[in-house]
């Protein structure tokens, strides 16, 4: 499939932090460039080009559905992972099995660490519990050493 990574989209009053939200949250965005600079935005997590089609086709046909809610994964999520690796990396005798699913950024964070720590050894995960902030102008913190 052919696309086009070239076009310039305007994000401007689209809720894009790296375009609207500069300057705005001291310590999470960065301040707004100095005169005579342009906005570039460049974070990890950020997209200046559009979308492929299908995408928003599959994720407004699925919005349909009234009820919404983490979900088990089915055979075909499997196996559209296995065969992308199949095609993409050569990838043989990848199995269901060998697939991890997480449902949200903190069990993904913690199932890679897991990979990489034997049982017993000791991991300390620091998390927001909350999205607010202390008169001190720190996070509220949750911190513990899962057995």
């Amino acid at each position: 499939m052919k696309y086009d990574f070239t076009s310039i989209m305007d994000r401007h009053g689209k809720d894009a932090t790296a375009i609207d939200g500069l300057g705005s949250m001291p310590g999470f965005t960065p301040d707004l460039p100095k005169e005579g600079y342009d906005v570039i935005p460049m974070w990890v997590a950020d997209m200046n080009f559009e979308t492929v089609p299908t995408i928003p086709k599959a994720i407004m046909d699925r919005a349909a559905h009234p009820a919404y809610g983490y979900f088990n994964p089915v055979e075909e999520y499997y196996d559209s992972i296995i065969r992308w690796h199949k095609i993409r990396n050569n990838v043989e005798g990848l199995m269901p099995e060998y697939i991890g699913y997480e449902n949200g950024v903190l069990g993904g964070v913690i199932s890679a660490l897991t990979a990489f720590a034997a049982p017993g050894d000791a991991r300390l995960y620091t998390v927001r519990s909350k999205k607010t902030k202390k008169e001190s102008g720190g996070w509220i913190m949750k911190t513990w050493m899962p057995s």
